[in-house]
């Protein structure tokens, strides 16, 4: 007992010390603007050497207000992570400079989200599929304009329809993460971020 109490001691002095010297730090989830886009190559400036998440909003859109607070869960749930990945969100709501940027990645329906790799991997955005077309029409807060319907596919990788289900933060917030982390993994089999690549387009 005393030797396990001892051991338990030694734990929590090392782990104190081991936080004071590496401290906890999730990513941070930017904030984007028109200055930030680089519209030559079609992605957020931050790509250029990071994969950089995108989640994509507009005003009077009640799926992206409810979106908005799980990014931030997601971006909180990598602490000291290694890889090269950054988190943003843009509103490109009409009648803002974004709005050029919806325009210019054909985005019909909000909320969407796109992950954009990193310059050295020469590709373009991969977009997260919601849904299954039918629920879009029977489902009360897409039934506004077609500028709030949801991006409906036949497959999906995340249901949005979790936004409405309790504690959506784990459900719909976990998917996210684990979809992030399965393009990062397919990414690396090809390409390694950090070495920006000499070509002008994408």
């Amino acid at each position: 007992f005393f030797f396990a109490h001892n051991l338990m001691s030694l734990a929590v002095v090392f782990l104190l010390a081991f936080g004071l010297f590496m401290p906890l730090r999730a990513l941070t989830l930017h904030q984007l603007d028109a200055a930030d886009w680089d519209m030559n190559v079609g992605r957020p400036n931050l790509a250029l050497t990071k994969h950089t998440f995108v989640g994509f909003k507009a005003k009077g859109c009640d799926a992206c207000e409810r979106m908005a607070a799980i990014y931030q869960e997601v971006a909180e749930q990598w602490i000291n992570t290694e890889e090269p990945l950054e988190m943003a969100q843009i509103d490109v709501s009409p009648k803002t400079p974004r709005v050029t940027i919806k325009i210019l990645h054909k985005i019909m329906g909000l909320p969407r989200i796109g992950f954009f790799p990193c310059d050295a991997c020469a590709t373009g955005p991969i977009w997260m599929k919601w849904g299954r077309p039918g629920e879009a029409k029977e489902h009360g807060p897409f039934n506004k304009t077609d500028l709030d319907m949801a991006p409906w596919n036949s497959e999906k990788d995340c249901d949005l329809m979790d936004l409405w289900k309790p504690e959506p933060a784990v459900s719909i917030g976990n998917c996210i993460s684990a979809w992030i982390r399965k393009q990062i993994a397919n990414l690396h089999m090809s390409c390694t971020c950090g070495t920006p690549n000499s070509r002008d387009e994408l």
